[in-house]
């Protein structure tokens, strides 16, 4: 079936001769993809009277499906392949094709939470209308990172009072990526904190004997 429309579609462009064929004009026509929830729809139309419009997906659903003008077709995922023609009495014309692609990369935001003299917590808004994010990789300070399903991270064990940079890249399901940035320093830790933690007191812990 799939050869067979492949046949159709170039029977469109002519054999190449420059002569005894005629080449069908096919006007048929898509809309713009709209997203919403992760799936896609489209539009198509004609300006041909008298003709009607049929379309198949992936070119394998082994029957062409008739479809008015100015209708949609919904429910189209990233990658899919629509084959649209125009038939009459007559035969049908040859096939045009639309493939459905997410091309629009996720909006992506970085706050940083919850900071501490050994940990900074931080939260990743990322929005995407199309396919729907895939993942998050955080990394901090270009070393040590943390694959997450979800949009938010602590690192810990990191040194007090000491400046980081946070790199959040975030990926969509259609394989798209993009990065946003921030940075944040850690508390400066109290005798408290070195006490109950046994980490150091600034650079230096001391602690004295009162007797």
């Amino acid at each position: 079936l799939i050869q067979n429309l492949l046949n159709e579609i170039k029977d469109v462009g002519g054999s190449g001769s420059g002569g005894d064929i005629e080449i069908p004009e096919i006007k048929i026509s898509f809309g713009e993809i709209i997203w919403e929830g992760g799936k896609a729809k489209i539009s198509i139309q004609s300006s041909e009277a008298g003709k009607k419009i049929e379309y198949q997906i992936n070119g394998t659903s082994g029957e062409w499906k008739e479809i008015a003008s100015g209708g949609t077709i919904e429910n189209l995922q990233h990658g899919d392949t629509i084959y649209a023609r125009l038939t009459d009495e007559e035969g049908s014309s040859g096939v045009i094709t639309k493939k459905i692609e997410d091309k629009i990369a996720p909006r992506v935001s970085v706050e940083v939470g919850d900071i501490t003299g050994t940990s900074i917590a931080v939260t990743v808004t990322a929005t995407d209308n199309e396919t729907g994010i895939e993942n998050y990789v955080f990394t901090i300070n270009g070393g040590s990172q943390a694959s997450s399903p979800t949009g938010s991270h602590t690192f810990t064990g990191l040194n007090a009072n000491t400046q980081y940079t946070i790199q959040v890249t975030v990926t969509d399901k259609a394989g798209q990526t993009v990065q946003d940035s921030a940075q944040a320093t850690t508390k400066q830790t109290t005798v408290a904190d070195a006490i109950e933690n046994g980490t150091e007191f600034g650079t230096t812990t001391e602690i004295k004997d009162a007797s």
